[in-house]
């Protein structure tokens, strides 16, 4: 289970209210998904983050790019 200064430690830039938004939902997505461990901690995290800029996107862009090739 992630606390609010855990997050705020690794995300410094999120806004207080985002991060009090997010924090019940990832904490129960990590439970369910038997996210419970340090090393899956980590990883869920920054998974999560990246894939939504650091919390600030919560749609994701389908507007892709053809690779050149």
């Amino acid at each position: 289970m992630l606390t609010e200064d855990q997050l705020r430690r690794i995300l410094p830039l999120l806004p207080l209210p985002k991060l009090q938004q997010y924090l019940p939902h990832l904490n129960e997505a990590m439970q369910l998904f038997a996210v419970n461990t340090m090393p899956r901690t980590a990883a869920f995290v920054a998974q999560t983050a990246h894939e939504s800029a650091q919390y600030t996107r919560s749609v994701e862009s389908v507007n892709y790019t053809k690779a050149s090739g």
